[in-house]
Order: structure tokens, then C-alpha cells, then sequence
């Protein structure tokens, strides 16, 4: 749907060719490919910038002001020309379109993983009732957007909140439980699997830190 502003004052070029003269482009999978796409995709508009702007208006003036020998032919060839810049702004802005739909869909989905992560029945079976997707169409999208599985997602964003328990005074058990994993076992093996090394260890490794920190900052100030 093409929206205008009522303030603003614009100029519409419309070519019009017949039927059979298009149909010669049917053979050219190059030409077409892109606008056969589009539609496919529901895009019928595209909104060049600036400078894809005026190169067009140059090819419509010279389209416009064809005259002298063999001017039906130039005409043609003109026309063609046309198409093909066309087709070529209508392939760039379709990968574009493309992106924002996938975006559209994609993002709620994020917003509401990362509002449940915690929730330890949640899962992949949950996200897809929510919002009414099959399974393998869930997946197939999610990969598509964050080239990661929503499993890998959802595992990783318990990894790192988990981390960040760890450097509280929650216990090993408290934070898996609070980082939505249900086993305590299984966390201990997926958390090595991810970080490299044990919950405990992680979290030693921290309270180290912070006592060479206390005792360096304690130094400073020893007369």
C-alpha cells in the first residue's frame, strides 16, 4: 500500500507496455527473477534513495525525449534498460524486506524467550504454542535470524545468567535452579561443556579474584 503525504508534492512516471512485448522477457530469468520474487514475497513498492532516484529519472528523460533514426528501436532498447536497473532495485531492496519481515516475526520471539529463560519447564514446546508456530517452522525461522537453534539460544542465555549467580552468595544448586535448569547434574555437565570448567571452579576463580583485588586496593593505602 503506497502512502502519501498530502504536504508533500510528488511526480509519478508510468511506463506501459503491451502484454506481448513483456512476455519477450519471460526467456530472461535475469530481468524477471527479481520482480517474480517480490511478489512472491508481497513487496510491490520500493522506495529508491537519492541517488537511485535521479539515475532513474535520467533513464526516463532519455526514454522520453527519444527522437530522430530508428527511434522505435532505441525505444526497446531503452525499455530494457529500464527493466533491468529496475530489476536490480527491486532484488537489493527485497533482501532488505526480507530482513525486516524475518525481524518482525523473529523479535517477539526473543523478547519472550528472554522474559522465561528462567522458568525451568520452558522450552521449545512452550515458545511455539505462544505463538502459534509449528515446531520445525519455529526452528527453520529462528536459525534463519540468529543462526543459532532455540535450544542453543535458550541454553546459552542460562549460561551466562548463571555466571553471573555464580559470583553472588547463591549456592551451586541455587543458581542452577534460579538459571532454569531443572537437573543439577545436567547443569554441572552443560556448564563445563560452555565455560570450560566446573561451576565451582567458576566461582573460586572469582572469589580469588576479588581478594587479590581487596588486597591490592588495601595496599594502596598502608602508609
Amino acid at each position: 500500500k503506497i502512502v502519501r503525504n498530502e504536504d508533500e508534492v510528488f511526480e509519478r512516471y508510468i511506463l506501459l507496455a503491451k502484454t506481448s512485448f513483456l512476455t519477450a522477457f519471460e526467456e530472461d530469468n535475469e530481468i524477471m527473477r527479481s520482480f517474480y520474487a517480490a511478489n512472491l514475497s508481497g513487496m510491490s513498492v520500493v522506495s529508491p534513495d537519492e541517488a537511485e532516484r535521479n539515475r532513474l529519472l535520467c533513464m526516463f528523460g532519455e526514454y522520453f525525449h527519444l527522437t530522430g533514426y530508428a527511434r522505435k528501436t532505441m525505444e526497446k532498447v531503452m525499455f530494457i534498460r529500464l527493466m533491468a536497473y529496475v530489476s536490480e532495485l527491486f532484488d537489493q531492496h527485497l533482501q532488505q524486506y526480507d530482513a525486516l519481515q524475518v525481524n518482525r516475526r523473529i523479535e517477539p520471539v526473543l523478547q519472550y524467550i528472554n522474559a522465561h529463560f528462567t522458568e525451568m519447564e520452558f522450552g521449545l514446546d512452550a515458545v511455539a504454542e505462544q505463538f502459534h508456530f509449528t515446531k520445525p517452522y519455529l526452528c527453520s525461522l529462528f536459525k534463519k535470524y540468529t543462526s543459532m537453534t532455540v535450544n542453543s539460544y535458550l541454553v546459552n542465555k542460562r549460561i551466562i545468567y548463571a555466571k553471573e549467580l555464580l559470583k553472588t552468595d547463591c549456592t551451586i544448586s541455587e543458581c542452577a535452579q534460579n538459571a532454569g535448569f531443572a537437573d543439577y547434574s545436567n547443569f554441572i555437565r552443560v556448564f563445563k561443556k560452555y565455560v570450560g570448567i566446573s561451576p565451582k571452579k567458576y566461582q573460586l576463580q572469582h572469589i580469588r579474584r576479588l581478594e587479590v583485588a581487596v588486597v591490592g586496593k588495601n595496599a594502596e593505602f598502608e602508609p
